[in-house]
């Protein structure tokens, strides 16, 4: 699930009987405006930061009605958090690095079939999705990505990468694949860092 999308999962699993996943997941397109309301007023924000906010108001200050958007706002000013600037700098640098790695060895092997974006987003599927159906909450918001990930191995997750890429690029694009056929992209010789993730965005142009 999106940013938003995960926090509206957990006020629902706070304040609601019974969660509509099917209701959250359509919401983007069904009420888009609504939607993109909560996708920006907490895109500067920490996923772990605005769960926290959202326990403190059931906890301390109504656990009947659900807060709305300005009542979390105010919850996260009075804690004064902030988007850590340095840890989403090097959380981006981990998934790309991540990523990066992961397809070059795909394009290698002469299977892949996928563009970085889809690498990124199975990633993160894994290192938080997934991850949170194997251990409490909690914990899981504690840990750095980099923890996250030695948990999401130590599990088997990580295994499951293959079939993620497919569901991710199923539910983002409407299609398994993006490629026709596997390999379109040869082996990189000589490339890292920036220059090669450069190269692998720069292939946008083939989908």
């Amino acid at each position: 699930m999106e940013k938003a999308q995960e926090i509206l999962k957990h006020i629902d699993e706070l304040y609601c009987k019974r969660v509509d996943l099917l209701k959250i997941e359509n919401m983007p397109e069904e009420n888009h405006t609504q939607y993109q309301a909560w996708v920006d007023a907490f895109k500067e924000y920490d996923l772990s930061d605005v769960l926290q906010a959202i326990d403190n108001y059931w906890e301390f200050k109504s656990s009947k009605t659900k807060p709305n958007v300005a009542q979390i706002k105010a919850i996260l000013s009075s804690h004064k958090v902030e988007k850590n600037i340095e840890q989403e700098k090097d959380n981006s640098k981990y998934i790309s690095d991540f990523s990066i790695t992961q397809m070059q060895k795909d394009i290698e092997l002469g299977r892949n079939r996928h563009l970085l974006s889809v690498y990124k987003l199975a990633y993160s599927y894994i290192t938080s999705e997934l991850l949170l159906k194997e251990i409490p909450l909690n914990d899981w918001r504690k840990m750095s990505l980099y923890e996250r990930h030695k948990q999401a191995e130590e599990k088997g997750l990580l295994n499951k990468f293959d079939d993620i890429l497919v569901q991710i690029c199923e539910k983002h694009y409407g299609k398994k694949y993006q490629y026709p056929s596997a390999n379109m992209l040869k082996p990189i010789d000589n490339y890292s860092g920036d220059k090669m993730a450069n190269y692998l965005s720069s292939q946008w142009r083939l989908s």
